[in-house]
């Protein structure tokens, strides 16, 4: 929608917008729009300079970037067809074409669609759904459009009873003549009198196609001849009656079809004004979008609205380097508040102190206009009313003015227009005179500026000025950075110092004469000026050296973080690898002692058909066996430390030594489950030892002697007493196999005993119930062959009696 004039930011001077870009950003905007209306906006855009508005117009275009995500636009190039064709159109008198009508029907059809859609999401924007909202369909007419058009947009031959009467008719009389027409065609071919042809329509008349020199033997009226002149289109005689009632019908078809268009045209003329309405939307829907589009295409963000005058462009870079560029350019960040509200940026020339003008310039003119700008989003930008430049070179060819006349009369007008909401972008202050008497021109101008409050980036080659900030509270110095070494530009803003113009570096830098430089360094030694801008270049230098050492320092770290999450990869990798070699380890001890369980239960069954020599000897063999396995054991836990005791502290570990009798006061282990404890008492071939607090009764044939051994490799006695006081804490009493299958009940069964047999329990229960005798019969040869019980007998007849057993162990 157009501004009014109240509304409209003021400029100055009149070529601005195409000094700063601002042009070329409006042509190319227009090349996103599809309508008139939408392109010409588009070329005469303008900021506004109302926060209102400004706000109003960036909530516009973020919320159709997201609604152009969720749904499309019809092809809007249509609408100015349609336009174009309904204002050169008397609709009451003059019957509409069939394409205005299928033109129409597709945008009132696609305009349909998009409002369904759009009613899904239309409370998430508020400002699309103001422009949208009060349309409304006409849909008498779209009804109408809908019944009386085909896919194609020609009128269909349903369109009214009466043209599908008179179609029919036609469809039927077509047949007829062209039955009639194929006979006379046939005779005609078979005599050679027609060619290779077929038969055709000549003013909407059948015809058939017959070689010149034999027109005499068909008699009828020739309609048409072929370009070659070799055939000649003749209605038969016998067909001119058929032809012409179908000629007739034809007419009938015409007038109807007419009628149809005419009333068509008579709707459209009643739904004119809904019709401009829906127009007028898609207009406006299009030149939004067209902004919505560009910034997407030139990755624009929207910033926030400063209500305090605070500006702040962050990471800002001009759109057409940005797309020339790309991740190569260089980004600025200027900020402007009530204690500094001007910079004097200082520097050497293509240091890109003009460019940095033009870009705050274009995207302030962007900003006020809605649309993204190629900046930070944290940036905030005040709403000027005002924005005035004065870039580049500015000569005044019609009024015979030089480069610094013309740049007085802008500055004259700046001066008595500028206020405390006026941007200002000045290139090159006081330069194009006499540096003695343009110098205190440029000051009392920069002074009477800081009076005003105006916002602005001012540069200049001029040396003096460098000192006034010294002296204005609310002017600071700037510059864009050099490389002094490499006199190379860094087109990077630094605020705080003055820039220098590294003038004699670029001699030097092109090599000319030595006497040449040596007679200039004498010409700057008697210069004041000159020795504050060597001043300046030293200290340049000394921050170029920091920034660089800064720089290698920040590499460092970054290298040196890399580094660390490297280390802490590796050590969570090795902390994991050496968790795994521990489980494998514990799983290769596991299966070891379930080899010994399995082991010594064959030994148990083979024992009562085995002398007592030979008892022995597989005792001994037991011996050995359980040796090795505790060997293989340790050897296979030494990657893994042992682990710590509950209290933390060191703990004993062991070594065992089979080549010698324990005795009373020695530790031994118990080599069918490798229990550990102190033998306290040896009676005959039985022997009591302490397992923690449990005393236990084993027979000396089951003991090893173990020594205590300070090599790591060994688990200490107190880790499998912890162990053994949990598993005794967690151990059930009895167990109930009641309902159980034989085989799994009887395997569950020894599974129990063995586990109690480890920790030494010596009673327990297992409930089984009083049935059939069957399980009771399969749990008694059980228990006789399991080389850990000792005797069973059933349960008190209070407490079960027969239905459960009491297992006593060894």
């Amino acid at each position: 929608m157009m501004h009014t004039p109240k509304d409209l930011l003021a400029t100055y001077p009149s070529n601005m917008s195409q000094t700063i870009g601002f042009e070329d950003i409006k042509i190319e905007l227009s090349h996103f729009a599809s309508t008139r209306y939408g392109k010409r906006q588009s070329l005469h855009l303008h900021p506004s300079h109302s926060e209102q508005t400004v706000g109003r117009l960036m909530s516009q275009t973020k919320e159709c970037m997201q609604l152009l995500l969720l749904t499309s636009f019809p092809d809007l190039k249509i609408m100015d067809d349609i336009t174009t064709q309904l204002s050169s159109l008397n609709l009451q008198a003059q019957i509409p074409e069939t394409e205005l009508l299928h033109k129409l029907h597709i945008l009132l059809k696609d305009t349909i669609h998009f409002i369904d859609q759009f009613k899904e999401h239309e409370s998430s924007f508020y400002h699309i759904n103001k422009v949208v909202k009060n349309v409304l369909i006409p849909t008498d007419m779209f009804t109408y459009l809908e019944k009386i058009l085909d896919e194609e947009g020609h009128i269909s031959p349903y369109a009214s009873p009466e043209l599908q009467a008179i179609s029919d008719l036609i469809l039927k009389k077509e047949k007829e003549v062209r039955q009639l027409l194929a006979h006379r065609f046939e005779i005609a071919r078979k005599n050679g009198w027609a060619g290779d042809t077929e038969m055709t329509i000549r003013n909407e008349r059948l015809v058939i196609p017959i070689i010149s020199e034999h027109k005499k033997k068909i008699k009828g009226l020739v309609h048409d001849i072929s370009a070659t002149g070799k055939f000649l289109y003749i209605e038969p005689i016998e067909c001119f009656d058929e032809n012409n009632r179908l000629k007739e019908l034809y007419i009938e078809r015409k007038r109807e079809i007419d009628h149809i268009l005419r009333k068509a045209g008579l709707l459209i003329h009643a739904s004119i004004t809904a019709l401009q309405h829906l127009f007028r939307m898609w207009e406006t829907l299009d030149f939004i979008a067209a902004k919505a589009k560009f910034t997407r295409h030139t990755d624009g963000q929207f910033v926030q609205i400063s209500s305090k005058n605070h500006y702040h462009l962050s990471d800002a870079i001009h759109p057409k380097i940005k797309q020339s560029l790309g991740s190569k350019a260089v980004k600025n960040t200027v900020t402007l508040h009530q204690n500094t509200q001007i910079l004097l940026i200082s520097g050497p020339n293509a240091g890109g102190k003009s460019i940095l003008l033009k870009t705050c310039a274009l995207l302030q003119m962007m900003f006020q206009c809605g649309i993204g700008i190629t900046a930070s989003p944290n940036s905030s930008l005040p709403v000027f009313k005002q924005l005035f430049t004065d870039i580049s070179d500015n000569q005044s060819i019609d009024n015979a003015l030089s480069t610094y006349s013309a740049h007085l009369v802008h500055m004259k007008y700046i001066l008595e227009h500028a206020n405390e909401h006026t941007l200002l972008c000045m290139d090159e202050l006081g330069s194009g005179t006499d540096p003695d008497q343009g110098t205190p021109i440029a000051e009392v101008m920069l002074e009477q500026l800081c009076q005003t409050g105006t916002y602005g980036l001012i540069t200049t080659h001029l040396g003096q000025l460098k000192k006034i900030p010294e002296r204005f509270p609310h002017l600071e110095n700037a510059s864009m950075k050099y490389d002094p070494y490499k006199l190379k530009p860094l087109y990077t803003l630094e605020v705080g110092m003055p820039g220098q113009s590294f003038a004699l570096e670029l001699v030097t830098g092109l090599h000319y004469p030595n006497h040449f430089i040596t007679k200039v360094k004498q010409k700057r030694e008697d210069s004041e000026h000159l020795h504050y801008e060597e001043k300046i270049l030293q200290l340049q230098k000394k921050i170029h050296d920091l920034e660089r050492q800064q720089s290698a320092l920040h590499e460092k770290e970054n290298h040196l973080n890399v580094l660390m999450e490297s280390y802490r990869k590796l050590k969570t990798e090795l902390t994991e690898k050496q968790k795994d070699i521990l489980y494998q380890s514990q799983s290769k001890a596991l299966e070891l002692l379930r080899e010994t369980q399995v082991f010594v239960k064959k030994i148990q069954k083979e024992a009562r058909n085995t002398s007592k020599e030979e008892l022995k000897k597989a005792d001994l063999s037991l011996q050995q066996k359980t040796i090795s396995i505790q060997k293989n054991i340790s050897s296979t836990q030494s990657p893994a430390a042992p682990p710590p005791s509950p209290s933390g502290k060191k703990q004993n570990t062991y070594e065992i030594q089979p080549n010698q009798l324990p005795q009373a006061g020695d530790m031994v282990m118990i080599t069918d489950n490798g229990q550990m404890g102190e033998l306290l008492e040896i009676n005959n071939q039985h022997a009591i030892i302490a397992l923690g607090e449990l005393r236990s009764k084993v027979a000396m044939n089951r003991l090893v002697k173990v020594t205590m051994s300070t090599s790591p490799k060994k688990r200490s006695s107190s880790s499998y007493l912890h162990q053994l006081e949990n598993r005794q804490k967690k151990h059930s009493p009895s167990i109930d196999i009641r309902g159980e299958r034989g085989e799994y009940a009887m395997s569950k069964v020894e599974q129990y005993l063995d586990e109690t047999y480890m920790i030494g329990v010596k009673t327990i229960k297992i409930v089984h119930g009083h049935g059939d005798g069957v399980l009771k019969k399969m749990l008694k040869d059980c228990l006789k062959s399991h080389h850990s019980v000792e005797k069973w007998e059933y349960e008190h007849i209070e407490k079960g009696g027969d239905g459960a057993t009491i297992v006593f162990l060894r």
